[in-house]
């Protein structure tokens, strides 16, 4: 079975373009330039300039906070310490797009927590092929401390 549940995928396939590695690209080009673009969807991922998907904010913005969904439609998750299966165990489903690997859909995410300020960076990254993951939904645009641009 192929990603996202897919019996017919093919990577690199041009039948499967892998709207999520752009739906990515763009997320990660807002952060970095804030281009315009218009929009309906208030929660969509393509709104910009950074800041469109949490309007009135005044402080300074420099992530789109984002959620994976599984197959399932359920959120994907990683933890700090990833052999701790055990009840309990602090899980993370929040993310910032910390790096694109040149030209592909290996996506380099940092886990954030939320909190009643808004959202925090952690010191768990993971890297994922963005293109076996079958939704993504933007969150909030924020202003996260301590990140690089």
């Amino acid at each position: 079975m192929g990603c996202c549940g897919r019996k017919d995928f093919v990577s690199g396939s041009s039948s499967f373009d892998h709207c999520l590695c752009e739906v990515v690209r763009v997320i990660k080009d807002i952060q970095d330039t804030g281009a315009d673009e218009c929009t309906d969807c208030p929660t969509s991922c393509f709104l910009t300039p950074l800041g469109g998907v949490s309007p009135g904010r005044t402080s300074p913005i420099n992530t789109r906070v984002i959620v994976l969904l599984t197959e399932k439609g359920c959120p994907f998750k990683v933890q700090a310490d990833p052999c701790d299966c055990s009840a309990g165990a602090t899980e993370y489903c929040y993310f910032r797009i910390e790096e694109i690997l040149d030209g592909s859909c290996c996506v380099t995410l940092r886990a954030l927590t939320k909190t009643s300020s808004g959202f925090s960076k952690t010191d768990v990254c993971v890297t994922v092929d963005i293109s076996c993951f079958c939704g993504i939904q933007c969150i909030a645009d924020t202003f996260v401390e301590g990140v690089c641009d």
